[in-house]
């Protein structure tokens, strides 16, 4: 039997059948599962995630590659760390009707936003800022105060200053590390 996250992994990319780069499906999933646990459809235990420099990432999402339904492709990318689509090449139903109805009502409002507003707003998240890269969590009732991204209109950014935006993101979030390594080249603790 697949993973709460292969399912809902396939029940995204069966909606958003152009494919997701790695780094906006990973954020995906982050928002999807909040709002599914906003819903009282699952619960904050059934995934969880890693804080990393360009926000949530959930355990297992590497594996998902090793999943037969789900195919990886390359595309070209000035970033060497987005290269990778994930598409669905064969689709098992997993979820029901309230469910997928829910996960296609925040795809939509998501596909609003570039990825590095998703990224952006993800490092809003309580859990992610108080957090330091590598730790592991489950979204958490001050994450769940915070409301899902929402946007009317689609704010449309060239792929390279979205991949500009991105690298920024990623640069912000992996400050603290960058000031603490820094720092310990001053001043090492012997």
């Amino acid at each position: 039997m697949k993973s709460y996250i292969n399912n809902l992994a396939k029940e995204i990319l069966n909606i958003e059948q152009n494919g997701l780069s790695k780094v906006r499906f990973a954020k995906i999933l982050y928002f999807v599962h909040k709002g599914l646990i906003l819903e009282n459809l699952v619960k904050s235990e059934d995934m969880k995630f890693i804080r990393m420099p360009l926000g949530p990432v959930p355990v297992g999402f590497k594996k998902l590659s090793e999943d037969s339904d789900i195919a990886v492709e390359t595309k070209l990318s000035s970033l060497t760390y987005n290269t990778e689509i994930y598409k669905l090449i064969n689709y098992t139903e997993s979820f029901e009707r309230l469910y997928k109805e829910t996960i296609k009502r925040i795809l939509n409002d998501l596909r609003m936003f570039p990825t590095s507003e998703l990224i952006k707003i993800s490092h809003h998240e309580p859990s992610w800022n108080k957090l330091t890269n590598g730790s592991e969590y489950f979204i958490s009732g001050d994450d769940l105060r915070e409301n899902l991204p929402k946007r009317t209109s689609s704010h449309k950014l060239s792929s390279e200053i979205d991949e500009q935006r991105i690298q920024a993101r990623l640069v912000e979030g992996m400050i603290n590390d960058i000031v603490e390594e820094s720092t310990l080249l001053e001043y090492p603790v012997n």
